[in-house]
């Protein structure tokens, strides 16, 4: 029987493991065990039942928006309904709508965006294909894209209180103002849009942009006051240059900074753990933001890997896709308005991307908002290099290029929340042998609110040490600016 790799629709909607649960009210969100299930559970009991109202009745003269029918053009004017996620505005939760569309001269879909937006003004769009905190595509092939509709003049718009408590930590940027509605769709084979019901899956990757959008580095009143505990792995010249003790640093960022938008660990959300990991060193944006190619000088890319980055390399291992070989990305998409990073591994599952593959020093903070301790960098990168990559290669061995990972599910489920647990209690206990202050340190799911609220007090005395010592975030440096990229400014 010919190996197929699991469609995306057949994986729970937090991970890339397949969801054998689907919730029974809704009955369309996937999750594969209870730990996925109650990390989405603070959205999706918000929205669960708005997904069951039933789709409304086309009421239309020949069911066309203007009541004409063209035997030359039987497609132009004919109604439907599709599903959207709308965020009203201010503190008014999200909910699931139906969204009247049309087809109009040309084979386009369009919709009517009078229920959502006022039309004081023109709405604007962005695309989204990838989820950076799952690591993995948020569509289902190239030319699916996530659509968020928002007015184009959103200066007089209050902030979005109900998008910003979607996201995991609580956290967004500033210009998240104002209506914002989901729409998803395809682009057909001459260019023409098309729209489809949004889904649970969906609903979870928009929560997950939030989370990131805007965040590039750029001084944001709605983040300045957000303190996070971030760990930062130093390069070994970084060590001698700043004569630091420990290859992995205690630090705190406040909510500016580019690293929230970041990709993230595959194998650190597989644990429950959404990890974001930003390199010092930059990659070089591959379009602007309208689009458009910047030329490449890849001669002077630095990407040697060395001692440095092994971290990053078994960190962004590539656990999501389902064959090996060369994986195209959303660096491919002509309507991917971004500037593009390479997401996928080089050679596919179990490789790493070329973004890991970089000299100097990376920094790394949780998406959820929790402390992110040195300890639990550390232990996790040991588990990765010790239980995880010897799977890995079992699971490639044998496996032609371009060939479906056979071993991959059972790879999947082995990286466990329990299964971590045994080996940080195992990594913590040796390290208490040279320092007793580690046995204070909780592990990654067992930080009470206790110890919560004291890191977070501990945070704003290490965030003031920090300033006094001189020391600058991301955002409060010059932007050093690179030809043919618009940067947007507060």
């Amino acid at each position: 029987m010919e190996l197929r790799p699991l469609p995306l629709e057949a994986t729970c909607i937090m991970c890339p493991r397949r969801g054998t649960k689907v919730c029974p009210n809704c009955k369309d969100a996937r999750y594969c065990s209870k730990n996925c299930q109650k990390l989405d559970w603070k959205n999706h009991k918000i929205i669960c039942s708005s997904f069951q109202e039933p789709k409304p009745q086309v009421t239309e003269a020949n069911g066309r928006i203007d009541g004409i029918f063209y035997d030359f053009l039987p497609e132009v004017g004919l109604v439907d309904f599709r599903r959207a996620l709308v965020f009203p505005g201010d503190k008014q939760p999200p909910k699931f709508v139906w969204v009247k569309t049309w087809i109009v001269h040309g084979g386009s879909e369009t919709f009517d965006s009078r229920p959502f937006f006022d039309h004081a003004g023109e709405t604007d769009c962005i695309y989204l294909a990838h989820n950076s905190i799952q690591a993995r595509d948020a569509c289902r092939d190239e030319k699916d894209l996530l659509r968020f509709f928002f007015k184009d003049d959103t200066s007089k718009e209050p902030p979005n209180l109900a998008v910003q408590a979607f996201t995991r930590s609580g956290a967004c940027s500033k210009y998240l103002k104002g209506p914002i509605l989901l729409l998803c769709g395809t682009v057909g084979a001459r260019g023409h849009d098309y729209f489809r019901d949004v889904d649970m899956r969906d609903s979870r990757s928009a929560a997950d942009f939030f989370s990131s959008a805007y965040r590039s580095g750029y001084r944001d009143s709605c983040l300045l006051e957000k303190h996070f505990v971030t760990t930062s792995i130093a390069c070994p010249e970084d060590i001698a240059s700043y004569q630091l003790q420990k290859k992995y640093q205690q630090q705190v960022f406040d909510g500016c900074d580019s690293v929230f938008q970041a990709e993230g660990s595959g194998i650190a959300n597989l644990l429950g753990i959404p990890i974001l990991i930003r390199s010092h060193v930059p990659p070089k944006p591959k379009r602007n933001q309208y689009g458009a190619w910047i030329p490449q000088d890849e001669e002077n890319e630095p990407t040697d890997v060395g001692p440095d980055s092994a971290d990053a390399l078994f960190l962004l291992r590539d656990i999501t896709s389902t064959t090996t070989g060369r994986q195209e990305t959303t660096a491919s998409m002509h309507r991917f308005r971004t500037n593009d990073r390479d997401y996928a591994g080089t050679n596919g599952f179990g490789s790493s991307p070329k973004s890991s593959q970089r000299v100097g020093s990376f920094s790394l903070v949780r998406a959820d908002g929790l402390p992110l301790l040195s300890l639990h960098v550390e232990a996790l990168v040991g588990y990765i290099r010790d239980k995880v990559e010897p799977r890995l290669s079992h699971a490639l061995a044998g496996t032609a290029s371009g060939g479906v990972v056979a071993g991959r599910e059972a790879v999947l489920n082995s990286i466990t929340q329990a299964d971590f647990s045994r080996y940080f209690d195992a990594f913590k206990t040796a390290k208490t042998l040279d320092d007793h202050i580690v046995a204070f340190i909780p592990s990654p799911y067992a930080m009470s609110k206790k110890f919560l609220a004291d890191m977070e007090r501990q945070a704003d005395i290490m965030w003031e040490n920090q300033k006094a010592a001189g020391f600058k975030q991301e955002s409060e440096h010059e932007i050093v600016q690179q030809p043919g990229v618009i940067y947007l400014r507060p």
